[in-house]
């Protein structure tokens, strides 16, 4: 377990190392107020579970998380806009929901993403307001990205369903690689972290120096890296956050 000056030591690393396609979630762990750090003031919160919420002026969100004894905090991803407090109970601490096809049968092409959220239910959004995830019965992964929950879906749930990938990779992984798949920007990846009690996860990937190929072998780069893109992952440690941030040693992209 670690201390609180550790916490805070690893947070300022992690900040200082994180690039910036990768920001959008990271993790701070501070003792102190962040508004004046980012620049906004208070503006609401809410409290769930013992686990209060500030949201700044500036879009930014504090989340505090008393029994665990550290701070979030949740960058803006857009200070034109104004981010509603009580969405932020969205963001806190929600497994992966699991939804049958049944229940992804009932969704029309042409649903708003609001709606949907609320047929499935509250899901697993790594801390960013514009991204869920529910993982189907057979293990698929349907990834939701949306600007305003007011878009509407151009899928209908059974599509989602046929566009899903799978979670678990049926060929032969390298030596010291794991599979998952892209998410966000790219720079993302979920991933299964349990197998008896199957437990999806995800971590922001950093990949200034790291070897990027496709299947083949040819070379790649990061740019080459897609949402939805299965990859296999090689890395050599973790930074302590929230998402943690996985410093990757190779990537595969798997076409």
């Amino acid at each position: 377990m670690f201390n609180k000056i550790s916490a805070v030591i690893i947070a300022f690393i992690a900040a200082a190392v994180l690039v910036s396609g990768c920001s959008t979630a990271n993790a701070e762990y501070r003792d102190e107020p962040q508004n004046a750090a980012q620049g906004g003031a208070a503006d609401g919160g809410s409290s769930t579970g013992g686990v209060s919420s500030i949201v700044f002026s500036n879009g930014g969100v504090q989340i505090d998380h008393p029994d665990e004894g550290y701070v979030e905090y949740i960058p803006p991803q857009n200070t034109s806009s104004e981010i509603d407090p009580s969405e932020t109970e969205e963001l806190l601490g929600h497994d992966t929901v699991m939804v049958t096809e049944e229940e992804l049968a009932d969704i029309a092409a042409n649903t708003s993403y609001g709606e949907i959220l609320e047929k499935l239910g509250k899901t697993q959004a790594f801390g960013q307001f514009k991204y869920r995830q529910y993982v189907t019965e057979d293990d698929r992964i349907i990834q939701l990205y949306f600007e305003s929950k007011d878009e509407l879906c151009p899928y209908s749930g059974t599509e989602l369903y046929e566009r899903a990938l799978p979670l678990k990779y049926d060929g032969e992984a390298p030596e010291g690689t794991f599979y998952g798949l892209l998410a966000g920007n790219g720079r993302f990846i979920t991933y299964l972290a349990g197998s008896e009690n199957p437990y999806i996860t995800g971590c922001y990937l950093m990949t200034s120096d790291a070897e990027i190929v496709f299947e083949d072998g040819s070379p790649a780069t990061a740019d080459d890296m897609k949402p939805d893109d299965p990859v296999l992952v090689r890395s050599d440690y973790v930074l302590y956050s929230y998402p943690e941030q996985r410093h990757c040693t190779k990537i595969i992209i798997l076409k």
